[in-house]
């Protein structure tokens, strides 16, 4: 027997007054419409009867309506919260059947005598038919990260359920006899000034540790056109615990996006987002497909970008990091190569001096090729092995990579795809302001470059698996 709960209506200043509720009414007139519907199975496939399913309204929690009172001036303000929860019983056959009125999303959650659970989120309309499996519960960790602050207090919750956590003095949350499923976790710091609510796709299926899609900010999230095209596009990450920063906002320098190349004749115009920098110009190369919009396609040493003006992106810049979106298309068959991708370089003069560059570099004895940052030392002109690091992982060709650096003003740090590669101690550098161009390529490589962005800080690995999790913008 289906049974339902359902309130809405707000008292205010003492006066009771009912609310209409904004949601939409679900549509449908027969048994085969405005129902969501399903059956219960064990691991070997057979029905699970008598198992409790609860479906909620995603946007409230999962408990009794809330009386909350608060004293403004001298009256009273009641407030009644909006909710729509519903919940039934399996047959002998493991199927259950709800009947909802309002459209949007809801969560499923179901549990037998056996302490086995599943969790499934529902976008209703009309009608839904699922089929889910009960499993044994799992753990779940997770590691918050703040630039500023602590992330102590805030919260970590299920949208349309009761589970809910607070981060420790040390930023971790853990859960326990979480349902093995499909699901969000919304995270939200006691500081939302600075930091916006943010919500993570988990999958918490069979795996050993969790597939994660996002994070998504907020109000991005109940679009779900948006929301199933960021799920086709955003690999999954495994990790044994789960970092996140829960701020998203940095001192960005300068982002060229490519998405706009102004073309005269072979010669293509290309701005700075942030409008710090003077324009570029790329010689010989052509937009391409990127990971977000359009990107920078070069072919070889002939075809390079170059800004003449780096304006103001590098004034009072002490520690900083760069990232970019890096696809190779084939790399050279020689060794010992060091080709830039992006780099502030001197390449003309006598009095020409190289500060920075993410590079690709191979080795004379080493068989591949990978990933590397140089920073220049002040003194000499040419950047060389002992003002770089090198990423362990080796360059794969035709596969979109997210690479990071960062300069904390003593150590270089270089992460792959979210996850810190390698740092190295250079000692202190000066990284002097100086009038040299920023070049893109102008190597005997061909390279996809898109979304290419200098941070005024030194960004850290919670940061570099955000960054890579969530893309661009």
């Amino acid at each position: 027997m289906m049974r339902r709960i359902c309130t809405c209506c707000v008292a205010v200043l003492g006066l009771l007054a009912f609310w209409s509720c904004s949601f939409k009414t679900a549509g449908g007139s027969s048994e085969e419409t405005n129902t969501i519907a399903g059956i219960l199975v064990d691991s070997n496939g057979s029905p699970v009867p008598n198992a409790v399913v609860q479906i909620q309204l995603s946007s409230v929690e999962a408990t009794p309506s809330i009386l909350s009172r608060s004293a403004v001036s001298d009256a009273v303000i009641y407030v009644i919260l909006v909710q729509d929860g519903f919940w039934d019983t399996t047959d002998a056959q493991g199927r259950w059947s709800v009947t909802p009125v309002y459209q949007g999303a809801y969560t499923m959650i179901a549990k037998d005598s056996l302490g086995r659970r599943t969790i499934r989120e529902i976008e209703f309309d009309d009608s839904v038919r699922v089929r889910d499996t009960l499993r044994v519960t799992k753990s779940l960790d997770l590691q918050l990260a703040c630039r500023f602050g602590n992330a102590r207090g805030s919260t970590v919750t299920i949208p349309g359920t009761a589970y809910a956590q607070s981060a420790d003095s040390m930023g971790r949350v853990h859960f326990d006899s979480l349902p093995q499923g499909l699901f969000t976790l919304m995270l939200r710091s006691t500081d939302p000034f600075r930091y916006s609510d943010q919500r993570i796709n988990i999958d918490l299926r069979l795996a050993n540790v969790p597939n994660v899609w996002g994070p998504f900010v907020d109000d991005a999230f109940y679009d779900s056109t948006a929301r199933a095209q960021m799920l086709q596009t955003v690999p999954t990450f495994v990790s044994d615990t789960l970092w996140f920063p829960l701020v998203y906002a940095y001192d960005v320098r300068a982002w060229w996006s490519f998405d706009f190349l102004q073309s005269v004749g072979q010669i293509h115009k290309f701005t700075d987002v942030r409008g710090r920098s003077g324009d570029g110009v790329v010689y010989g190369g052509s937009s391409a497909v990127g990971l977000v919009g359009n990107a920078l396609h070069l072919v070889n040493g002939t075809q390079f970008g170059v800004i003449e003006d780096a304006g103001s992106v590098f004034d009072s810049l002490g520690a900083f990091s760069v990232e970019a979106w890096i696809q190779v298309d084939s790399l050279p068959d020689s060794e010992n190569y060091q080709m830039n991708l992006v780099g502030q370089l001197g390449l003309s003069g006598a009095l020409s001096q190289d500060l920075f560059s993410l590079a690709i570099v191979r080795d004379s004895n080493d068989t591949q090729a990978h990933f590397a940052f140089l920073l220049s030392d002040g003194q000499s002109g040419s950047l060389g092995i002992e003002d770089r690091v090198v990423a362990k992982e080796a360059v794969v060709p035709g596969v979109w990579t997210y690479v990071m650096a960062s300069w904390d003003n003593e150590t270089l740090c270089i992460f792959v795809d979210g996850k810190k590669s390698l740092c190295q101690g250079l000692g202190e550098r000066v990284f002097a302001i100086s009038g040299e161009p920023i070049y893109f390529g102008k190597e005997d490589l061909s390279v996809v470059m898109d979304e290419i962005r200098i941070i005024g800080i030194n960004l850290r690995e919670a940061d570099a698996r955000y960054r890579w999790l969530r893309r661009f913008p």
